[in-house]
């Protein structure tokens, strides 16, 4: 099983759906700071990342073992740019999307 949680984000992000994806198939829309759950085939290989209307997570491989469960944690991250030395908000430039493994344990 794998459960995936969305930071809450009350800046940027805080209207905009993510879209989970595995093997490139939209599996479900995950709201600002929303949880939820899903059972995967064991024995098998995952590619997931994270979107919304304009923006990719980074990518993680996985694999399923029976008794695996595996959360994962997304939200927005911030950097900086040269253009962000001129703006007052530098925490909103160059917005991107996180995805991490936050725990990994067998039942």
């Amino acid at each position: 099983m794998i459960k995936i949680s969305r930071i809450v984000d009350n800046n940027v992000d805080n209207n905009v759906t993510y879209e989970i994806y595995i093997n490139n198939i939209l599996l479900d829309k995950l709201e600002n700071g929303e949880c939820k759950s899903f059972r995967l085939k064991t024995g098998e290989n995952y590619k997931m990342v994270i979107k919304n209307k304009d923006k990719v997570s980074n990518e993680i491989i996985f694999n399923m073992d029976s008794d695996q469960v595996i959360e994962f944690e997304c939200g927005p991250i911030y950097g900086k740019t040269f253009f962000s030395n001129f703006s007052k908000n530098k925490k909103y430039v160059n917005h991107r999307i996180k995805l991490v493994i936050a725990k990994d344990f067998h039942l």
